[in-house]
């Protein structure tokens, strides 16, 4: 089955599982729970983007099974809220885990700072008194993001305005549970896409990132093959693909 091996900080974590940046970067430094690695698989559980406990489940989908049979004496999934997965276990982990609705996404980071973008010379930084009109443009036109403007930490919000002085395009650089940079609700309005206006705020964002830590990350949905293209051309590299559930309420592993 592979020995059990207990992580209870992220540098332990990282040790453990050396090289991968969704450990390194978007877990906290000291884990809420332990997080438990064997066999090749690793699972760390952590607050939900919404609210409550969620668990992410890294590895081949042989590994996962090995896993959750080395874990079931030690670790409580009863509370969780959803369950990410690598996305070629999610055949092998839903039904044992009752896991029903969800999403497909890509967790990405990046490394090297993308090359300018001539859109950028229409960027500009938006504030606590733009907010209303980011929250306005996300619910229209994105209203999947996780992005929470005014409510994370560190938000460095830029965007992009009409003729007019209509907001058209917006997104966050903000602190991610690990501490590091990640960007959040890039958005453009329906009427403006084609410009270049989604690259230059990501390649705004992740340049100050870049300046200041070294590093930047993002997670997207797996279906939006646009964003894809603009983050790669950027520079950034698909880390993890991920499949997000639910548990079903009542299983096992409800909540």
């Amino acid at each position: 089955m592979g020995e059990l091996t207990v992580a209870r900080t992220r540098d332990e974590l990282v040790r453990l599982v050396p090289g991968d940046d969704f450990l390194r970067y978007a877990v906290p430094a000291v884990l809420p729970v332990p997080a438990y690695v064997c066999g090749g698989a690793v699972g760390v559980r952590h607050p939900a983007a919404r609210g409550g406990t969620a668990l992410t489940l890294l590895g081949s989908p042989r590994a996962i099974d090995r896993w959750l049979d080395a874990t079931a004496a030690v670790v409580d999934l009863t509370t969780l809220h959803y369950v990410s997965v690598a996305a070629a276990a999610l055949s092998v982990v839903a039904p044992r885990l009752d896991l029903t609705r969800g999403g497909d996404w890509e967790w990405m980071s990046i490394h090297t700072t993308p090359p300018p973008v001539e859109q950028e010379q229409l960027l500009v930084g938006l504030g606590p008194g733009d907010l209303d009109e980011v929250k306005a443009l996300l619910a229209v036109e994105n209203s999947r993001t996780d992005a929470r403007p005014g409510e994370r930490y560190n938000e460095r919000w830029v965007g992009a305005r009409d003729a007019s002085g209509a907001l058209v395009a917006c997104g966050v650089r903000e602190d991610g549970p690990g501490g590091y940079p990640e960007l959040a609700g890039i958005t453009v309005r329906s009427d403006q896409r084609g410009r270049g206006l989604g690259a230059a705020v990501t390649a705004r964002l992740t340049r100050e990132a870049i300046t200041g830590v070294g590093v930047c990350t993002l997670g997207m949905y797996a279906d939006n093959a646009v964003a894809r293209r603009v983050y790669h051309r950027l520079g950034y590299a698909t880390v993890h693909e991920l499949s997000t559930r639910v548990p079903l309420r009542g299983s096992p592993v409800g909540r």
